[in-house]
């Protein structure tokens, strides 16, 4: 099963957070919805939505062993924020 490579990049520090595994880009947006819109789960990224991107990185097979590097922006931060 194929299963993708996923991080949040800071533009405002010229970084990437750590890749995370998810099965598809629809359960990365649904997490990263969730970073962006709680206040609790991280304030930073909450205040400053605009400073943030997800990212797809790669992708992982895990019959083959087989990854593959991709760079592809998904979403930002201001897209997914919640009443904005």
């Amino acid at each position: 099963m194929k299963r993708q490579y996923y991080a949040i990049k800071d533009n405002l520090a010229e970084t990437y957070m750590m890749p995370i595994l998810f099965e598809n880009e629809n359960t990365a947006l649904r997490w990263f919805s969730g970073v962006v819109n709680s206040e609790t789960e991280n304030k930073i990224i909450y205040d400053n939505p605009g400073d943030y991107e997800l990212w797809k990185l790669a992708s992982f097979d895990n019959q083959s062993g087989e990854m593959t590097a991709m760079l592809e922006k998904i979403a930002t931060g201001l897209s997914v924020k919640k009443g904005v």
